[in-house]
């Protein structure tokens, strides 16, 4: 069991590491923001409105708020991102499911 002095001194050091530890949100939201810029500057792109229910503007803000993105526009492009992305992998996932099918079927045919 540590003593009230052996308390003290580990609070001490805990406290003069913390001092010295580089703030970690503080560098991601830097790195976060820099590749926001890459990609700003590297896209032209549309713009596109769209009408959120209350629900779900909220939920964007507070993730916003919270850090998880710099932007509303950022989440919203990223969301649609790995949506499109899912949604290629799941067509490329059918189309070979239906080649397999096929060969399966031709095989069985020729017997």
């Amino acid at each position: 069991m540590l003593g009230f002095q052996s308390l003290r001194h580990a609070t001490r050091r805990f406290t003069e590491r913390a001092r010295h530890t580089p703030n970690i949100k503080a560098v991601a939201e830097y790195n976060h923001a820099e590749r926001r810029q890459e990609r700003l500057r590297a896209m032209a792109g549309k713009t596109v409105q769209v009408q959120l229910p209350e629900s779900l503007a909220h939920a964007l803000e507070q993730m916003v708020h919270e850090g998880w993105f710099v932007s509303e526009e950022e989440a919203i492009r990223e969301a649609l991102r790995e949506f499109v992305s899912s949604r290629l992998w799941q067509l490329a996932e059918q189309f070979l499911l239906e080649d397999i099918e096929w060969a399966v079927n031709l095989k069985t045919q020729r017997g």
